[in-house]
């Protein structure tokens, strides 16, 4: 340890946050040492945090795919890429007759005329008929000319050809609001009975995230996260509620746990948007600091610091750490707070 400071500081400046002081360093027992700079910094106090920061890609999980009931030709289509479907919504036209979207838990499976044999799907005809203001008589399984006179009087009022003929495709079964994924359909485009024609996806957005083994190590589901949209800049709470135990191999990336973010408050992002997601894993408010480069091992292997004192002699001071932040580190026991430690010593 420098005991003795032989002369005076002839430099004293503040360069990048660091204070640099040019002196002449000598020892009783030893020979005369040339010229040094001693660089120090202060001793501050600010909020430290240990983050993980994950790069993920907004998405939407699928509810299911919506197929064509019918073969035909698409005329019109009325809906767009992440637009939400609300019952009585027309989804697109099939050789110009309207797909409309009512709510149910039964599809139409079969063209509904006045020579259908009875079936179930025909009360429900007549009820989503009634409930629409057309009267279609009593409610039942056989279809009667009240019923096609019912069923021509809404087609005429919904756009439809008023042939008194219902077609498959022409209402649109399934639980209503939903959100479309993925539209890959052109107008004049022709599609087969049983063709995909768009994924259905859930409302909510979600985050998909890929982690490294290191990254894997420290985290668990249950852990809250901040989602920030880098383009906007625009946050959001979430939370992990997924990570995979078994590695995948992505490319060059190697190893990559895949995982699942939720978001708890509304995010301005589409599909496909890529987010940057923090995870605080510890934060010390007020921590007690110092540059990283100030903490050294003695050689009995307690960390340690090394201060200027107020009469311009340096000292060993032992020190407990606590979390590491970048280039700082906390100091949980050791020093005061108006303490200058030495961050480097070289010669000048």
């Amino acid at each position: 340890m420098i005991k003795k400071i032989f002369g005076t500081i002839v430099v004293l400046a503040i360069i990048g946050g660091a204070i640099y002081a040019i002196v002449v360093l000598t020892e009783d027992d030893e020979p005369i040492v040339d010229e040094q700079v001693i660089v120090v910094d202060e001793v501050e106090r600010r909020t430290l945090q240990d983050i993980v920061v994950l790069r993920g890609d907004v998405d939407r999980d699928e509810r299911f795919t919506l197929f064509s009931a019918v073969a035909g030709r698409i005329t019109a289509i009325s809906i767009e890429e992440e637009e939400q479907i609300s019952e009585g919504d027309i989804i697109m036209e099939v050789d110009g007759r309207p797909m409309l979207a009512v709510s149910g838990t039964i599809p139409y499976w079969r063209v509904l005329d006045s020579r259908s044999p009875d079936g179930p799907d025909i009360e429900l005809l007549e009820q989503f008929l009634l409930d629409e203001g057309h009267d279609p008589g009593i409610v039942d399984q056989n279809f009667t000319g009240r019923s096609r006179t019912a069923l021509r009087d809404w087609q005429e009022s919904r756009g439809y050809p008023d042939d008194g003929v219902l077609r498959p495709s022409d209402l649109v079964v399934a639980d209503w609001p939903a959100t479309i994924g993925s539209i890959d359909l052109q107008v004049g485009q022709f599609v087969a009975a049983g063709a995909p024609l768009f994924v259905l996806v859930e409302d909510e957005l979600s985050v998909s995230v890929s982690v490294d083994p290191t990254d894997r190590s420290r985290l668990e589901p249950g852990l809250p996260a901040t989602v920030e949209v880098p383009a906007t800049g625009e946050t959001a709470p979430g939370r992990i509620i997924e990570l995979a135990d078994t590695a995948v191999i992505e490319g060059q990336s190697g190893e990559r746990y895949r995982g699942e973010v939720e978001l708890l408050r509304g995010l301005d992002a589409v599909a496909g948007t890529a987010v940057r997601i923090e995870v605080v894993l510890e934060e010390v408010v007020d921590a007690l600091v110092v540059p990283v480069a100030a903490v050294s091992l003695s050689g009995d292997g307690q960390e340690e610091v090394r201060i200027l004192t107020r009469d311009g002699t340096l000292a060993r001071v032992p020190v407990t750490t606590g979390l590491t932040e970048g280039a700082l580190v906390e100091i949980v026991e050791g020093l005061d707070g108006d303490e200058q430690v030495v961050v480097e010593v070289r010669t000048g």
